[in-house]
């Protein structure tokens, strides 16, 4: 499974989360992603990130905060994805 980094801005603590799909909608990039130590708990929470790509190419990932663009992407995974459902 892919891996990614993110870097909670309050603690700076880095955190690993493995991406579990992905989807591009309008050439944006959105994974939907569950923390690697909780890979196993089947109650973990999923995160949808966003991509964000700066000036010098390099590609970041901030959590969805949008609440109209949460349920667009929540149901484009939800369809992909038999095996569970995501809620928010």
């Amino acid at each position: 499974m892919e891996e990614i980094f993110f870097r909670d801005v309050d603690t700076r603590e880095e955190i690993q989360f493995s991406v579990i799909d992905r989807v591009e909608i309008s050439n944006q990039l959105y994974l939907l992603t569950i923390e690697t130590a909780c890979e196993d708990d089947l109650s973990a929470q999923c995160y949808i990130m966003k991509a964000i790509q700066d000036d010098g190419e390099e590609m970041s990932f901030a959590l969805l905060e949008d609440e109209s663009e949460i349920e667009l992407i929540q149901s484009i995974f939800n369809e992909r994805l038999e095996d569970f459902e995501i809620f928010w």
